[in-house]
């Protein structure tokens, strides 16, 4: 039985759909409540059915059930497809914070056996009234996450961070709040700059723009970082086309993001070297450019042709190490990867810093360390994410967008949580 720590992920058997989730606290002062809420694909609790509470004892199906105060009975299998996520908070009721518990934890089990612990206590927090403490969510099945992430506000914080909406006795009628105008200015300003400069770009920045809607990043300002292997296995990637597809559509989120415009861009193999940035002025055609440093052996001669990670990682960890920004670098890899644990340590040693790691296997195999970034352990936070995608041909930009910005978000929260965002 594996004791998790805040951060920490890990796969379930798929055999276990039939599950208990149970809270126990040391807590002595504090009214404490224990709630389930039932997430979609875009973090929003879209069916408040799915929110099982004390005035809420069960889910559709008995998907999700209360039993007494503290503890839930769950059948995944009866859960639709919609509801992606479960999350488990404690909410204080009335007068006190979560840096009054002594100690607490969360189990998961079946049959009378744990599957997994979470342990937390007081000073874990600081004056918040409501923690998210855990997550089972779909990924190739279910996963397990110890969160442990506090909201200042309560129950009803909660409620707005899902979507949600706190029931009042006599509500009074809402005022539709106004769009931010910040962000609507953002995205007609770059819209603009496209259609003048990068016109090709237009409609992806119409797509990214839903996508950072949809994920609640659209008042974001961080830096978003490219770094591209070209080792000689990528070359086709490179002459077909594939790669420049990914810079337009990194370009894009970095002028979005960025208040420069700027993609700050990398390119390794043995060697590596940081690249002109990519801009409106040299999106279109910019691998073409950097073709012309090709040689018969090697994409760009003077790297070499075999993958070499770490230096690179090393280098973009120190350029970032002390930005007053976050830093988002979206990583491409073919894959081959060997130095697994000098990765493993520069991500480490990279999450007590403003950066977010967003790895892309692209066309390749053996990414090694690379699949098991959701159970690495030793970090301040899960600051990692990675995907594959066979065929760059057939992922929609929509698809593209939502997954590179999967787990952004709430490294943003956990990074702030932690100190570790100004």
């Amino acid at each position: 039985m594996p004791t998790l720590t805040r951060g920490q992920k890990i796969p379930l058997d798929t055999s276990l759909t039939h599950l208990q989730a149970a809270f126990a606290l040391q807590a002595p002062g504090l009214t404490l409540d224990f709630s389930c809420f039932g997430i979609d694909a875009n973090g929003k609790l879209s069916d408040d059915r799915y929110f099982v509470f004390y005035n809420q004892k069960e889910a559709p199906q008995a998907a999700v059930r209360l039993v007494g105060d503290s503890s839930f009975e769950l059948d995944l299998d009866r859960l639709p497809a919609s509801i992606q996520k479960l999350v488990f908070v404690i909410t204080v009721d009335g007068n006190g914070e979560m840096q009054q518990v002594n100690s607490g934890s969360f189990t998961l089990g079946t049959s009378g056996s744990e599957v997994a612990r979470f342990e937390f206590k007081g000073s874990d927090f600081g004056r918040e009234k409501a923690v998210m403490i855990a997550e089972i969510y779909r990924r190739d099945g279910w996963r397990l996450a110890a969160v442990g992430q506090g909201f200042d506000g309560g129950l009803s914080a909660l409620l707005k961070h899902f979507g949600g909406e706190e029931v009042e006795e006599a509500p009074a009628t809402p005022t539709p709040a106004a769009p931010p105008k910040v962000s609507l200015d953002k995205d007609k300003e770059l819209q603009a700059k496209l259609e003048r400069s990068a016109p090709q770009l237009v409609n992806l920045s119409k797509t990214l723009a839903v996508s950072l809607d949809k994920k609640g990043l659209k008042e974001t300002v961080a830096r978003v970082a490219l770094v591209l292997d070209a080792s000689g296995s990528m070359t086709q990637q490179y002459r077909s086309g594939h790669v420049q597809g990914v810079v337009d559509r990194i370009a894009t989120l970095a002028m979005r993001l960025d208040d420069d415009g700027e993609l700050d861009t990398w390119v390794f193999a043995t060697r590596h070297e940081k690249l002109a940035s990519v801009t409106l002025n040299n999106v279109q055609g910019y691998i073409k450019e950097l073709l012309k440093r090709s040689s018969k052996q090697a994409i760009v001669r003077e790297l070499a042709g075999s993958n070499n990670e770490p230096p690179v990682m090393r280098e973009i960890l120190d350029f970032y190490r002390d930005s007053s920004l976050p830093a988002l670098v979206v990583f491409i890899s073919d894959g081959g990867i060997k130095a697994q644990q000098e990765i493993k340590d520069i991500l480490t040693e990279a999450s007590n810093h403003p950066i977010f790691w967003q790895f892309i296997g692209l066309g390749g195999a053996n990414y090694g360390v690379l699949k098991n970034l959701d159970t690495m352990e030793g970090r301040t936070v899960d600051n990692a994410n990675f995907f594959q995608i066979d065929d760059w041909r057939s992922v929609s930009d929509s698809e593209l967008y939502d997954r590179l910005l999967n787990e952004f978000p709430q490294w943003l929260q956990e990074a702030r949580r932690a100190g570790i965002l100004r």
